[in-house]
């Protein structure tokens, strides 16, 4: 019953926010012009279904390349911190022995 409240509370208030946002001239220029912006881009995608396609597929194997070169980075760093804080922990056993 809480949850059902809540998400119902949430969704009308993102709905009076939305239309009080609306009462500006200036913000129902600009969602015309992105929901104008959007149709173009939804008719083109109508009309090339395959080149949309091959430029989503490209957009996300980019995508998860630059995540992987990322990755590599990331676990280069943390061997390389390993690594020293293993000599650091050699440094101390000789010390004490």
């Amino acid at each position: 019953m809480g949850k059902r409240n809540l998400i119902t509370s949430v969704v009308l208030g993102a709905i009076v926010g939305g239309a009080v946002s609306l009462l500006k001239k200036e913000t129902r220029e600009y969602v015309k012009t992105e929901i104008s912006l959007a149709k173009g881009q939804m008719g083109y995608v109508v009309q090339n279904p395959t080149q949309s396609i091959r430029k989503l597929q490209s957009t996300i194997i980019e995508t998860a390349e630059k995540a992987s070169s990322s990755l590599d980075g990331t676990l280069n760093a943390v061997d390389q911190v390993e690594s020293t804080i293993n000599d650091i922990r050699r440094e101390d056993q000789k010390k004490l022995n």
